[in-house]
């Protein structure tokens, strides 16, 4: 794939998170008909279109950081680690995206009879316990690969971008869900907002790690194969 091919990619992305958004905006405006179609579109609920492509994206992330892994790092190395951990995390966001495994844990730190009639009767408090961690795992381990970025620290920045824009989204407009009546405008917007950010800021790291697989001269399929040499990138 080359650099022009990857932005296309990208814009197609943001096409398809678009068309996402604005399926959800219809099911708002027609009430939210209950149904099968309802539960394709509202992008606030789990086992939708828009989770499966959300899990999809983060799958892919992985993919690319494990070839990456696998490709540059020695078992024995930081770098090897730092990227196998982060492949592990997005592989786990993947998961989490289907089987809502922070969910579990947000009711496990405050259930539900907890959360009625209190600030945060939505979504609970696992946004401000979580995310932090969350945010410092993510921004830690990029920033520790620096070094395989170097000559093209704009990607490594592309790369974090992404990740405030999807933390925060995912943990911070969470948590500004509770400060809304349930299906008010403010929870309308809050979501397109939430859902959007995660999308968006995910489709910014998956480009920026395409583009450094053409940087270094690694093609799609035979990440991970092979050794890995600065000029020629990945020779069997």
């Amino acid at each position: 794939m080359k650099i022009k091919t990857n932005r296309y990619f990208f814009i197609s992305l943001l096409a398809i998170e678009c068309l996402l958004v604005i399926g959800y905006v219809f099911d708002s405006f027609y009430g939210n008909p209950e149904g099968y179609l309802h539960k394709l579109l509202c992008i606030e609920d789990e086992n939708t279109i828009q989770s499966w492509f959300s899990s999809l994206q983060l799958f892919v992330v992985s993919w690319y950081l494990f070839g990456l892994a696998f490709t540059f790092g020695n078992i024995r190395s930081r770098k090897f680690w730092a990227l196998f951990l982060l492949a592990a995390g997005f592989l786990f966001l993947s998961a989490d995206e289907i089987i809502m495994v922070h969910e579990t844990i947000g009711y496990a730190i405050m259930p539900n009879d907890v959360r009625a009639g209190s600030r945060w009767w939505y979504s609970g408090i696992w946004g401000f316990i979580l995310g932090p961690i969350l945010f410092g795992f993510l921004l830690y381990l990029f920033w520790s690969l620096r070094d395989l970025f170097r000559g093209n620290m704009h990607l490594l920045w592309r790369s974090l971008a992404g990740v405030v824009i999807f933390t925060g989204s995912a943990t911070v407009m969470d948590e500004l869900a509770n400060l809304f009546p349930y299906k008010s405008k403010g929870q309308f917007v809050e979501t397109i907002l939430e859902e959007g950010g995660e999308m968006l800021g995910v489709s910014l790291i998956l480009w920026a790690l395409m583009d450094l697989c053409v940087k270094k001269k690694i093609p799609l399929f035979p990440v991970g194969k092979g050794e890995y040499n600065e000029e020629a990138g990945v020779t069997e």
